[in-house]
C-alpha cells in the first residue's frame, strides 16, 4: 500500500532505466545490421515503456489507477482500466503495447528500414514515449495520417479508416484536437513558398493563443461553450490556471532546455532538405506533406513555450512531443535516401540525448 504514496523513483529504479535506455541505444546503433537484433530491440522499448520510472509521472498515474480514475478526464483510460485485473503494469501494457504496436504500422505503411528508425526513435522520443499516456493519441493520428498519405491505391476504405484513425485519438488525450485540426494542411501544395507562408501565419497565430491563455488564467476571458465541449474546456481552463514557478537551479535549467529543444535540430535539418537545399527535388512528396503537419505542430509548440504561463508551456511541450513520430520517419527517409549528412544528422539528435542522459544520470548521483 505505501508503494502508492511514491512520488520519485529509487536510485536502484533510476538505474534501470539509465541502463535499459542506453542497451537500447546500443543494439539499435551496433547491430543496426542484425535481423534478430530488432526483434530484441522492440522487446526492450516495451519493457522500458512498461517500467518507466524515471519520469514522477509514472508514479502519478499508478496513484490515480487505484484510487481516482473513474473521475479522469479522458475516459478511454478508465475503460482500460476495466479490462487491467487491477493490474498497474498490464493497464500500461495495453496502451503501450498498442501505441508500438501501431508504431510498427508506421513504419510498415511508410517502407523505412526498422533497424534506422528505432535507433532514431531510441534517441530521440523513446524517453518522452514512455512517460506520456498521449503517446496513444500520437501513434493513432500518426498511423491515421500515414494511411491518408500513403494511399497509393486511392481506395476509399484506407482514407474512411486514416479519418477514423484520426478522429479517435481525441480520445487518447484531448490535446490531440490541434493535430486533428491541422490535418488538412497535407494536401497543401508543398513547396518553398507555402511552407514559409505557413510558419509565419502560425508564428502569429501561436501567440495570439498564447495570449488568450494568459488571459484565461487572470480572469480577463471567461469561456462559455455549448455542453459538449465543457469537459474540453475544463481542460484547457485547468492548464491556463497553472503558475509558472522560477527555479534557479542551473542543472534543472539545462535539463529543461535540452527537453524542451529535443527536437528543434532534427525540425530544422529536415526543414532545410526538404524545402531549401539543393537535394529538396529527391525528398519524397509524402515527406514533404508530413513536413507541412510537423511544421505546424513545433512552430505553434515553440510559439506556447515562451508566452510565460506555465499551463501555456506544458500546452506547448506536448505539441512539441507531437512532431516526434513524423520527425523520426522523415529523418529515417532522408537518412535511408542518403540525403542527409552523417555528421549532421548525429548533431540533430544530440540535444535529445543529452536530455536522457543528464536527467537520468543527475538523478543517480544526487542519491
Amino acid at each position: 500500500m505505501e508503494l502508492l504514496y511514491q512520488t520519485e523513483a529509487t536510485q536502484i529504479q533510476y538505474i534501470f532505466c539509465f541502463i535499459l535506455v542506453n542497451l537500447i541505444i546500443l543494439i539499435t546503433y551496433r547491430y543496426k545490421y542484425v535481423q534478430k537484433s530488432v526483434a530484441i530491440s522492440w522487446l526492450l522499448i516495451l519493457i522500458y515503456c512498461l517500467f518507466a520510472f524515471w519520469d514522477p509521472d509514472y508514479f502519478t498515474f499508478r496513484r490515480r489507477f487505484y484510487t481516482t480514475l473513474e473521475d479522469f478526464r479522458d475516459p478511454l483510460y478508465y475503460f482500460i482500466s476495466f479490462v487491467s485485473f487491477d493490474s498497474y503494469t498490464l493497464f500500461r501494457l495495453i496502451i503501450w503495447g498498442v501505441a508500438l504496436y501501431l508504431f510498427y504500422k508506421i513504419i510498415k505503411i511508410n517502407a523505412i528500414p526498422h533497424n534506422t528508425i528505432l535507433f532514431i526513435f531510441s534517441v530521440s522520443t523513446l524517453a518522452l514515449f514512455s512517460q506520456m499516456r498521449c503517446s496513444l493519441g500520437l501513434a493513432m493520428y500518426c498511423y491515421g495520417l500515414s494511411l491518408l498519405v500513403i494511399n497509393k491505391r486511392k481506395r476509399i476504405k484506407t482514407y474512411l479508416l486514416g479519418i477514423m484513425l484520426i478522429c479517435v485519438s481525441y480520445y487518447g488525450h484531448r490535446s490531440m484536437i490541434l493535430p486533428i485540426v491541422l490535418t488538412p494542411m497535407i494536401y497543401m501544395k508543398p513547396n518553398k513558398f507555402n511552407i514559409i507562408a505557413v510558419i509565419f501565419l502560425l508564428i502569429f497565430i501561436g501567440r495570439l493563443s498564447g495570449m488568450f491563455l494568459s488571459n484565461v488564467n487572470s480572469g480577463a476571458i471567461s469561456v462559455d461553450v455549448h455542453s459538449g465541449l465543457t469537459e474540453s474546456v475544463d481542460a484547457l481552463e485547468h492548464y491556463a490556471s497553472k503558475e509558472s514557478v522560477v527555479i534557479s537551479n542551473w542543472k534543472y535549467t539545462l535539463t529543461l532546455f535540452f527537453r524542451r529543444h529535443s527536437f528543434t535540430l532534427m525540425y530544422i535539418y529536415c526543414l532545410w532538405i526538404c524545402f531549401f537545399s539543393k537535394q529538396c527535388n529527391y525528398v519524397p512528396y509524402t515527406m514533404k506533406q508530413l513536413m507541412f503537419i510537423v511544421s505546424a505542430l513545433f512552430i505553434t509548440g515553440i510559439s506556447f513555450l515562451y508566452v510565460g504561463n506555465l499551463g501555456a508551456n506544458v500546452i506547448g511541450e506536448r505539441l512539441l512531443f507531437y512532431t516526434s513520430i513524423p520527425l523520426c520517419i522523415i529523418l529515417t527517409c532522408l537518412r535511408t535516401l542518403r540525403l542527409c549528412k552523417s555528421w549532421m544528422f548525429y548533431i540533430s539528435l544530440l540535444p535529445a540525448i543529452l536530455f536522457v542522459e543528464l536527467f537520468i544520470f543527475g538523478k543517480i548521483i544526487s542519491f
